[in-house]
């Protein structure tokens, strides 16, 4: 459980918690990349980006493939 260690680590700064969702959906874990992505969206409402990154988290998991394995 990692992942919720970094969730408490992030909690006060969306854009390290985006970055490390990236990072963690750049290399197939995109189950574990999910909590930090939304949390960034949901802390920075108005970034699209952060929006969207959650989005393509959420379809990977469910596809069970990364969207950067092409």
């Amino acid at each position: 459980m990692l992942w919720v260690a970094a969730l408490l680590l992030f909690a006060q700064d969306p854009d390290a918690a985006y970055r490390q969702g990236v990072a963690l959906l750049q290399s197939g874990k995109a189950e574990q990349a999910v909590p930090l992505l939304e949390q960034a969206a949901q802390a920075a409402k108005s970034n699209a980006q952060y929006w969207k990154a959650a989005g393509v988290a959420l379809a990977s998991r469910r596809s069970h493939c990364s969207p950067y394995s092409r």
